[in-house]
This record gives C-alpha cells, sequence and structure tokens, in this order.
C-alpha cells in the first residue's frame, strides 16, 4: 500500500541551500586553481638513459631563472618565443668531455606517438615552438641556446 504525504513537500526559501551550491563552488574554484598552477608551471619530463641523475634540488636551481634568460636571450637574437605556458620540457643529466650538464629541451607541440619519458625529441624545423639548450650545474649557467628555424 502506497503512503501519501498529507501536504506537498515544500521548501523553505530560508533554507540554508545556498553551502550546497557554494561547497560545488569552492571544489570546482580549487580545481581549477590547480589545473591552473599546473600548466603555469608548466610539464617538465626526466628523460630515461643518460649518462647520470640530475637530483630535485638541482632540477629546482635549473628551473629557477630558465624563463628570464631563455626569452632575453631569444630577444636579443630578434626571436619572438611562444607563451611560456605553451611549453613541455624535457631534461636528462648527460656528460661530455668529463663535463656534467642537463640537456633541456622545450617543445610546445606533442605528438601522441612521442614517449617523452623514453627519448628526447629533437625537431629541426617549427620554428620556436623548440628550443634547447644546456645547464652547467657547477657553475649554475645555461648555454648553447638553440632556437629552431622554420624550414
Amino acid at each position: 500500500m502506497l503512503r501519501t504525504l498529507a501536504r506537498p513537500l515544500m521548501l523553505d526559501a530560508r533554507a540554508p541551500v545556498k553551502p550546497l551550491f557554494l561547497a560545488g563552488n569552492v571544489v570546482l574554484g580549487f580545481t581549477l586553481v590547480v589545473a591552473m598552477h599546473a600548466h603555469a608551471q608548466n610539464t617538465w619530463v626526466r628523460v630515461q638513459g643518460g649518462s647520470w641523475e640530475p637530483d630535485s634540488q638541482l632540477v629546482t636551481e635549473l628551473k629557477a631563472h630558465l624563463e628570464p634568460y631563455v626569452k632575453a636571450t631569444a630577444r636579443g637574437r630578434g626571436r619572438e618565443l611562444k607563451n611560456w605556458t605553451e611549453y613541455i620540457f624535457q631534461y636528462q643529466g648527460r656528460e661530455e668531455k668529463g663535463q656534467k650538464y642537463i640537456l633541456v629541451n622545450a617543445i610546445c607541440r606533442r605528438d601522441p606517438e612521442w614517449n617523452l619519458e623514453k627519448r628526447v625529441i629533437f625537431i629541426f624545423d617549427g620554428g620556436p615552438c623548440f628550443f634547447n639548450l644546456r645547464f652547467d650545474p657547477k657553475r649554475k649557467q645555461y648555454y648553447d641556446l638553440a632556437i629552431n628555424g622554420y624550414a
């Protein structure tokens, strides 16, 4: 037997319904802030197979002044880069003639077939969407910045 209410259910306009929506907005807002922060921080991908492994402190030092160095150097060469937040950065610890360095490779387009963790993706044209450079961990200096041109 079905029972019905003697009177219809009415929501009181003064009832605290708003916090439910506010909670949803807070979660959504928090998610957007986290996503924007992650995007603003770029994506950094360690590439396997290097001759040595940079520790997290060294990678933090590398990141600290990379953007102003690259932008100033590019500007000095009359080059304009893409929006910095568009770049994905690969890095790998390498050694040449007994000198350690960190190779940094920046790309602003990603092919789904590229396995960024397995190999450094070198593109030979594509303009300022692609650039690479080296970082000397002893001197804390960037060098050999190469910004791609167009084919």
